[in-house]
């Protein structure tokens, strides 16, 4: 009964389209007031459908088609996405009404709907939201990369989750730009971003990021090349391993940069690494210490009889921190 009533309206505006009666409108207008107060996204995307229809009508007069147009740019206004970024949290709201709302919206005005509707990585519904989002963006990637100067890095966040989504050709160089942000998880989600591409430009990329003044930026940066095996990054992981400032890294995030260095260097490091094992030194314990440890970890990513060898001939080193390094390297190689 109610499409059966919107039809209705749709045919009173074009029953005399010259005229200045705009009741049909008015009641338009008040349906999509008590409609989308209620949060029935369904029926709201209906009256939209209207709308269009009407707009598209050639018989229209210019001052009933601006109606006509002010009522659909009210319906996907920032003020009415907002609305519906409060309903996402409801399970009442229809997943098929809400993409095709949102569709809307993302064709009327990309940035706003990428401002509006909060952390995209955390909404409910969040498929249905993502879907238009990622075409769109896919379509028309400049208008995205237009959002990473955007002054709220929550906003800029968002932009460079839906490159990495939509994984364009032309985003990846304008990766660039969010990896330079000063916001360190802005950096982070440009690192996610990265990672989609599977590219040796994108991996150079994230080797920039090894000597990110962030501890947490760099973690992900070499996670992934780890995880890509990026032997390129050679060149930067051994030079923040001989940078003066690498004693001032935590231990785990130097076993990390050992574990990488062993997976890009392979057999090459091995001899590096037995002296680095064979070191004895009264001053900075602690220091030798962790990098005895860091060495036993790269070599349990070398592998092969030599680095074998090595471990075991240390399992019976002095330091019980080294022992156990050594016997957890050991137990990762293959048998």
């Amino acid at each position: 009964l109610l499409l059966e009533y919107l039809e209705l309206l749709r045919e009173l505006v074009l029953l005399d389209p010259d005229s200045e009666d705009v009741e049909p409108l008015e009641a338009l207008r008040e349906l999509h007031g008590y409609f989308f107060g209620n949060g029935n996204l369904g029926t709201v995307v209906s009256i939209l459908d209207v709308l269009a229809d009407l707009g598209g009508d050639e018989r229209l007069s210019r001052s009933k088609r601006a109606r006509v147009e002010d009522l659909a740019a009210a319906i996907l206004s920032p003020e009415s996405l907002g609305t519906v970024a409060g309903m996402l949290e409801s399970e009442d709201v229809e997943d098929g009404a809400l993409a095709a709302y949102l569709e809307r919206a993302v064709a009327a005005n990309y940035s706003i709907a990428v401002e509006r509707l909060g952390d995209l990585k955390r909404l409910s519904h969040r498929e249905e939201i993502l879907a238009p989002l990622t075409a769109a963006a896919a379509r028309d990637p400049e208008a995205l990369h237009r959002l990473f100067r955007h002054p709220d890095p929550g906003v800029v966040k968002n932009a460079v989750f839906l490159s990495g989504r939509a994984a364009s050709r032309q985003s990846l160089d304008a990766l660039v730009e969010p990896l330079r942000s000063r916001d360190a998880e802005v950096r982070i989600e440009a690192i996610n971003a990265l990672k989609t591409y599977r590219s040796a430009r994108a991996m150079d990329l994230l080797v920039q990021a090894v000597d990110d003044p962030d501890k947490l930026v760099r973690y992900y940066a070499l996670r992934n090349l780890i995880s890509f095996r990026y032997k390129p990054a050679l060149r930067a992981v051994a030079g923040a391993i001989r940078a003066r400032d690498f004693a001032d890294k935590d231990l785990t995030e130097k076993k990390l940069f050992f574990e990488a260095w062993g997976r890009f260097a392979g057999a090459e490091a091995v001899p590096e690494l037995r002296a680095l094992l064979g070191r004895r030194t009264l001053l900075r314990k602690a220091e030798a210490r962790d990098l005895k440890v860091c060495a036993a970890t790269a070599l349990g990513e070398i592998g092969g009889s030599e680095a074998r060898a090595l471990l075991q001939e240390h399992l019976g080193d002095g330091q019980p921190e080294v022992r156990e390094a050594c016997e957890q390297a050991l137990a990762r190689l293959p048998r």
